[in-house]
Formats: structure tokens, C-alpha cells, sequence
């Protein structure tokens, strides 16, 4: 794919549905007794990975239009799938199977693509083994495939020494099936899909702060609509206020005030942004939503540390993007955690920026970058990592030169209509 920095950018789009709540609904449905329906699903190989895992364990998942129809767990429990469970390259997939398949009757194997394998798990399964689960992982019970035998769960304090919304939506999980009562302490707090589904779908929990507490329940089904992927949006809020010529309006998006940090941090940056919430949340929408205007901005350097920039992980290789065109010297720190993801998003943003002609610095658990630098279109042979493919394809939509992306693919796993939605803001 050869992409060239457009002359200007106008339109108007309508996101995808979340990925993250797309797939803690259809897994706490396959927990509901009775059929649940999940409307404008996220698309991708990611979420598809969670719906052939729940259909490997005997659960009806079926696509009708555009809504998920999901029967909660059979009287007689999950069906002991005869292949490991192949989650590819999502880690959320993983993790939140950890949670449900840990505190029911059978045996699984989990495992994974070559990068997943190499992804620390045992943050999930030292906490779940605590509960009473058994578990037996590669990498002294750290890497995958792990191997989960179903167990009678027992409830525990917890206190999460990171944060991880993914880590905490699995022991959410678990916390339901225990007998008994579970608290678990974030550090800060973290994405809180899971909690509000829990709530919408009659579970036993209490939030006071950093702290939820969940005891034993039995959930009913649930019937939602799932707003438009805040992290998807994210890429054309910074390609339109990066760019010299450029107007978008971005419709039905997802404003849960635990995932737009990134809005928050543009915004600081002068970002021209207008944010217009549509009524509050209902029983089928359970997350505030709206719609958001950008234009082309003069952006100044910024700071992100500590709470903001772990609620937007998703969000910093494309911060660092528009922080290539900001004035000043852009600090991005307090995300070791980004080192392990679906690559080393650290240094591989920094590098393919770099390259670009950008002047950003690698920290053990960030960037510092300075701007604004003018950038240089380049070829990128192979990039696996969505987020960061999908980072690059922005910055070069506002780099001097030709660019080619020789294999585009990875926008599949979480963003399938990525280059069309782009292409529609193009002249003609």
C-alpha cells in the first residue's frame, strides 16, 4: 500500500464497535442463564479468536446481521474443547478465558501466536491460583499455553501490583464464581467495562474507589448496543488536528471517561476539539456516547504520566505521533508495561519514527520527543503490531514523500475497514 500526505481531509465516520466491551460481553453472556444479545459487535480477528473459543466450549454464538446472539452456560457446564483454545494475538481474549474457564468444571489449554506465547501471563495466573484454580503454564506458570483444570474457586483480597484492566476484568471473572466474597485494590484506576456490564447483568458488586468487591452471583442476560471504539477513533482525532487542512466529525463514539485520556492530553496540546455527549447511558447502552468534531490545530508540547497515560495505553504510539508535530519537547512516562505488549511498543514507535526523520527518545518507560519536526515518507517492510502499523499509516499521512506498507494486513485484528474509513476522508 503507497500512501502520500493528503491535501486535505474532510468527512464525517462512524467508528467500530469497542473491542474491548464486545469482548467482555459475549464471555460474562456465556456465563448469563438465558440468550443475550450484543449489538454493532467490534469487528476483527481478535473478537472473532473469543467467539470460536466460546463455541469450542459448547456455547451457541451466532451472527445474525449485526448482533451476537449468545446462550449463556448449559445446565450440563462447558464442553472440554478437543484442541487447545487458539486466542492468536489477543491478550484480552486470553486473560478473561483464565477468569472463566478457572472456576468451571473441565480441562482447557489456552495458547496462542508466537507473539502472545511470549507475553506475560502471570499476573493473571498467580492471583487465580490463589483462589484455589489449577493451573499449569509454560515458564515456571508465567507464559503460554497454560493448561486450566476447573476448580471450585474460593474468594481472596487482592491488591493488583500494576495496573491492567485486563487482569482485572479476568478476576472479576473468577470473583463471581467464588464462594464467598473477593476485593481487589488497583493501583489506579483502570478501564471499567467489565464492572458496568457486571452491574447491567445483576452481579453482586460494590465499588468505592480503587477497591470492588464481588461476591457470588448468577447473571441474567443481557441485551446492548456498543458504541463506536474510542481507540479506533483515536487515529483520525490525531491525523485531523496534525494536519495543516483538515475537518472530521467522528459519530456514535464510546465517551466512558476511563478510556479518553487521550482526548483530555490533545486537548492540553490545542487541539480545536468539540465533544457533544448524546443523553445519558441507558439499560441497553450502559456507556455514555457521543460525537466528536476536530480541525486542523497549532499543537504545543505536553506531559503524560502516572494515572493519564495508563488509562490511555492504546493511545501513546499515536501520541507520540502528533507529539512529532507539537512545539516543544513531549514527556511521556510511567508505561513499562507498553515494553510487552504485541511488540516492544517503546522502541518499536521510537525506531519507525526515527527513521521518519521525527527526534524521539527512548525511556525505560516512555518517550520524550521533541517537535515539530518535519517528517520524511518511508517503506516499512513488515509491521505486525496493529497499533503501531495503524500509528505509522498516520504519520504518514502527514510526512513529505511517498510511503509503502508492504504488508498492510495487521489492521484486521482490530480494525478491518481502517484503510477505507481513511480513504473516505481523501479528495476525490
Amino acid at each position: 500500500m503507497t500512501l502520500s500526505r493528503p491535501r486535505r481531509i474532510r468527512g464525517v465516520l462512524r467508528p467500530p464497535g469497542d473491542k474491548s466491551i464486545t469482548h467482555r460481553a459475549l464471555i460474562l453472556s456465556a456465563l448469563s442463564r438465558g440468550t443475550s444479545e450484543i449489538g454493532n459487535p467490534a469487528p476483527g480477528v481478535d473478537v472473532l479468536r473469543t467467539v470460536r473459543a466460546l463455541k469450542a466450549l459448547g456455547l451457541s454464538v451466532v451472527l445474525s446481521g449485526s448482533r451476537f446472539q449468545v446462550k449463556g452456560c448449559p445446565k450440563t457446564g462447558f464442553r472440554e474443547p478437543l484442541s487447545p483454545l487458539q486466542c492468536g494475538n489477543s491478550g484480552t481474549t486470553a486473560r478473561l478465558l483464565m477468569g472463566l474457564l478457572a472456576g468451571r468444571q473441565g480441562f482447557a489449554v489456552l495458547t496462542g501466536d508466537a507473539s502472545l506465547r511470549r507475553r506475560p501471563m502471570g499476573d493473571v495466573i498467580t492471583p487465580l491460583m490463589r483462589m484455589g484454580a489449577s493451573i499449569l503454564a509454560r515458564g515456571r506458570n508465567h507464559l503460554l499455553p497454560a493448561a486450566i483444570q476447573g476448580a471450585r474457586l474460593h474468594p481472596i483480597r487482592y491488591s493488583f501490583p500494576d495496573p491492567s484492566a485486563q487482569v482485572k476484568s479476568a478476576l472479576l471473572i473468577a470473583g463471581i464464581q467464588a464462594l464467598g466474597t473477593s476485593t481487589f485494590v488497583e493501583p489506579v484506576p483502570t478501564r471499567d467495562h467489565t464492572e458496568r456490564l457486571l452491574k447491567a447483568m445483576g452481579a453482586r458488586i460494590q465499588i468505592h474507589g480503587t477497591h470492588i468487591q464481588v461476591a457470588t452471583s448468577h447473571l441474567t442476560p443481557i441485551s446492548i448496543e456498543v458504541p463506536g471504539d474510542f481507540s479506533s477513533s483515536a487515529y483520525f482525532l490525531a491525523l485531523t488536528v496534525a494536519h495543516p487542512d483538515a475537518s472530521v466529525c467522528l459519530q456514535n463514539v464510546g465517551l466512558n471517561p476511563t478510556r479518553t485520556a487521550f482526548l483530555n492530553a490533545l486537548q492540553r496540546m490545542g487541539a480545536r476539539i468539540s465533544v457533544r455527549p448524546d443523553p445519558p447511558p441507558t439499560d441497553e447502552t450502559l456507556e455514555p456516547i457521543g460525537e466528536i468534531s476536530a480541525e486542523s490545530s497549532s499543537l504545543k508540547a505536553t506531559r503524560v504520566e502516572g494515572i493519564e497515560a495508563n488509562q490511555m495505553l492504546d493511545e501513546i504510539p499515536l501520541l507520540a505521533v502528533v507529539a512529532t508535530q507539537a512545539d516543544g519537547e513531549t514527556v511521556i512516562r510511567d508505561v513499562p508495561q507498553l515494553r510487552q505488549k504485541e511488540s516492544d511498543r517503546i522502541h518499536t514507535i521510537a525506531q519507525n519514527l526515527n527513521r521518519m526523520g521525527a527526534r524521539v527518545q527512548e525511556l525505560p518507560d516512555g518517550l520524550r520527543i521533541q517537535g515539530p519536526t518535519p517528517l520524511q515518507g518511508a517503506s516499512f517492510l513488515r509491521i505486525a503490531d496493529h497499533r503501531i502499523l495503524m500509528s505509522l499509516v498516520i504519520a504518514c499521512c502527514l510526512a513529505h514523500g511517498k510511503s509503502v506498507f508492504y504488508h498492510p494486513h495487521p489492521v484486521n485484528i482490530s480494525y478491518p475497514s481502517f484503510f477505507e474509513h481513511l480513504q473516505s476522508l481523501l479528495p476525490g
